[in-house]
Formats: C-alpha cells, structure tokens, sequence
C-alpha cells in the first residue's frame, strides 16, 4: 500500500529529531532512508510504525489515515498492519524456526494448520524451507535475520519497515543478503521503507533513495541520481566522495582553491552555476599512471606528485597522492600492470573536467519533490 508522510514532527523536549518532513511511498516501491547515525531516520520509520508519538503533521498507509496531530488521530502500532524487521534477530530460541515464523499468526487468530501453511511458504521465499523443524538456537546470525524476514512477511503487512537489518552481519553476508532482499521486494511487490546509514545498502535496495541530515530530507532521488549528481558537498562526502576542496574564486572556468592556493579545470555548465563554494571529485574518477610530463589538455586537469599511502584491495587500489602545490588527492585506480604503486612513487594524475562538480556546502532547504514518483 502507499504511505503518506506529511509535515511531520518528532521533538525530544526542546530537541527536534524529524522536522516538517514529507516522503510519499508508493505501492510496491522500496524508499530508503540514508543518513548517518542521530540524522532522524530511525525516528522517522518508528513514527511510520506507530513506535513513537510524533508532535505534528499526517501519516496515512493506503486510503486510512494512522496519525493526524491536527485531529488528535493515532492508530495503535498493532492495529496499522506494518512489519518491522529490526537490527537484533528477536528470534525465539527455544522454538523451531517453523514455530518462530507461525507463532505471531496464531496470536492473531489464525487458525494452527492456516498459520503452518503461510509460515512453510514464507519459509521458502526466504530460502529456509529445509530448516523448519531446526531449533532457531542452531542457525546462523544470517539465517536468524532470514527467520525474523519471514515473521514479519508472514503477516503479509501493507507495508514492510526494516529498520538496519543487516548491520550485525559480516561483509560477505551483508552483500548476500542485499541482493535477496532485493529480489524478495521486486517478486513481491513490497510497499517497504529502509533505514541504513550505509550507502552500498541504499544502492542496492532502493527505488528511490531519501538523504537525512539534521531531522530533514535533503535529497529525493533514484540510487542512479543520488550517486551522480549529489545535492551538496556535505551530501557528496557522506557519499564516499574524498576530494572535497574549498574554492575562493572561479577564473572563468577554472576554480581557484582556497587552502591549496592551486587550481582545478571544471566544465564551462559547472562554472556558471552561481553560489557554488567546493569542487568535488569522486577517487575513480581520478587516473594515477607513472610520472610523466604535465603537458597539456584543454578538458584535464594533470598533475604530478608522490605517493603517500597505497592500499592493496585486490581488483583496485587506493592511493592518496600529494601534488606539487600541496593538494592530497584521493583516487581508486586498477593496480599497475608493471611495478606497484608504492609510498613514495612519483606519479600523474588526471582529471577530466566534467568530473569536477562545483557544489554547496549543504542545502539550507528541503529540494526533493514532494513525491516519490513510482519507478
């Protein structure tokens, strides 16, 4: 079902946790809520669930209204037909994993034999049809995520609130599981809403990705926008950006940096888009290759400078590297196929220009549509 927000309020005494927030979610769509830790996000869902009391505005999940601050409305968490997967498995230990799943559907009323054949065919969507006579003590910490999935689908909830689900798990795992959570939604047609603070989550299971800072969405977009295009440095940064560089002055179209004291060529559309105070560079977007002379381009920006710190990740390698003017420069580049890239190497750097995003600081006021427009 779609979920409305609208103008919502959560305060904490004189703290404003979510401030004048709308998010719309449409039927069937997966919306991420990305921030870091204390942005409001969590706060957000469990007003979603009816796990907080917000201090204003309008919720409604499909045509019923479950918060109204205007009307005095607010329908019980148990009564709004969510399901929450949180961080912790909350998973029964001394009960089979078949009876984790079918218990919440017997507490509903739902008759023994009914809630054992909705719980094997959860069980099998989630991937643990062979474990339902298992003791859930047994399982795995991904398998006990699995279970607790399964719980709150077998409810089949209008919408699914997941609330950093995969955050206790190990790398390998989270990556796995990312990938079936997603196909779980897609074949479902899950109306979800996700909370991470990790962005590589966010790409992978959302429709559209909402950015929270400080209470507030500063950014709407699909994942394919959000990485692209950010709408402030700040955003940029938390992003995964690492050449964020303050700019004093633009000389046409090359951006004089404040600190550095030295210069970057940026495209001509990023140069006259007034108001703009730092340039950004994504570390892929810059290619390290062995000391050569500057020469000259007209669309790259080529430094020289050396090496001081490589870190081997395998497929890549990430470097920073200190320029002639005293720029440290952060890129990620495929590892040399003579040699190594070692601390102390003297190496080029290029950057094309349209790889240089001019941007603000922060966005002072909410930019997103009021939206989210179904994919």
């Amino acid at each position: 079902m779609k979920v409305g927000v609208e103008a919502l309020e959560l305060t904490y005494g004189e703290h404003r946790a979510v401030k004048n927030l709308d998010l719309t979610i449409p039927d069937g769509s997966s919306v991420v809520l990305l921030g870091q830790s204390g942005c409001g996000k969590t706060s957000t869902m469990r007003c979603i669930a009816g796990l907080e009391s917000p201090s204003g505005g309008r919720i409604t999940i499909g045509e019923r209204t479950v918060y109204d601050g205007a009307s005095g409305t607010s329908i019980p968490s148990h009564k709004r037909n969510v399901g929450m997967v949180f961080q912790s498995y909350a998973v029964w230990p001394h009960m089979t994993v078949l009876d984790n799943v079918a218990f919440p559907l017997k507490m509903k009323g739902v008759g023994r034999a009914e809630a054992r054949r909705k719980a094997i065919d959860v069980l099998e969507v989630v991937g643990l049809g062979h474990l339902g006579e298992r003791g859930a003590s047994m399982l795995s910490g991904g398998q006990m995520q699995r279970v607790a999935l399964a719980r709150s689908m077998a409810m089949e909830p209008a919408v699914l609130l997941l609330d950093e689900p995969l955050s206790n798990l190990d790398a390998r795992l989270r990556d796995e599981l990312r990938v079936e959570l997603r196909r779980i939604q897609l074949d479902r047609g899950l109306t979800s809403l996700y909370v991470t603070h990790d962005q590589q989550e966010a790409l992978a299971l959302a429709d559209r990705i909402a950015i929270m800072q400080g209470g507030r969405i500063t950014q709407l977009g699909t994942p394919e926008e959000i990485y692209a295009a950010p709408a402030s440095a700040s955003i940029a940064s938390f992003l995964g950006v690492t050449n964020v560089f303050e700019v004093d002055s633009l000389d046409g179209n090359r951006a004089v940096l404040a600190d550095q004291g030295g210069q970057l060529l940026v495209d001509e559309a990023e140069a006259g888009i007034p108001g703009t105070r730092f340039a950004c560079i994504r570390p892929e977007h810059v290619r390290v290759t062995p000391a050569t002379g500057e020469g000259a381009a007209t669309a790259t920006n080529r430094m020289r400078g050396t090496v001081e710190v490589a870190v081997f990740q395998g497929a890549s390698i990430r470097c920073t590297v200190r320029t002639g003017t005293g720029l440290a420069i952060e890129a990620i580049c495929p590892p040399p196929v003579t040699g190594t890239l070692a601390t102390g190497s003297e190496v080029s750097l290029e950057v094309d220009a349209r790889a240089v995003r001019l941007l603000p600081e922060d966005v002072t006021e909410l930019q997103q549509a009021q939206e989210v427009v179904a994919v």
